[in-house]
C-alpha cells in the first residue's frame, strides 16, 4: 500500500532524523526544479517549519476521538 498523498491541512508525523516524531499541519506544498517536494508546517511546537515530504507520513484522524 502507497503513502496517502498529501495535501494543505492534513495532520503529518515526522520521520527521519531531525524533528523525529512531531507532528504538524501542512500550510503549503512545494516542489522543486528538481523534483523534490517539501511540506511547510505548522509543528505540534507551535514553529513553522520545512520538511522534505519524503519524511512525513499523513496521520490518518477519521477515527479519532476527543
Amino acid at each position: 500500500m502507497g503513502k496517502k498523498k498529501m495535501k494543505v491541512g492534513d495532520m503529518v508525523l515526522k520521520q527521519g532524523d531531525s524533528d523525529f516524531g512531531q507532528t504538524g499541519i501542512i500550510l503549503e506544498i512545494n516542489t522543486n526544479s528538481l523534483d523534490n517536494t517539501f511540506v511547510k508546517v505548522l509543528s505540534s511546537e507551535g514553529q513553522i517549519k520545512t520538511w522534505y515530504a519524503k519524511t512525513v507520513d499523513v496521520i490518518d484522524t477519521r477515527n479519532m476521538q476527543n
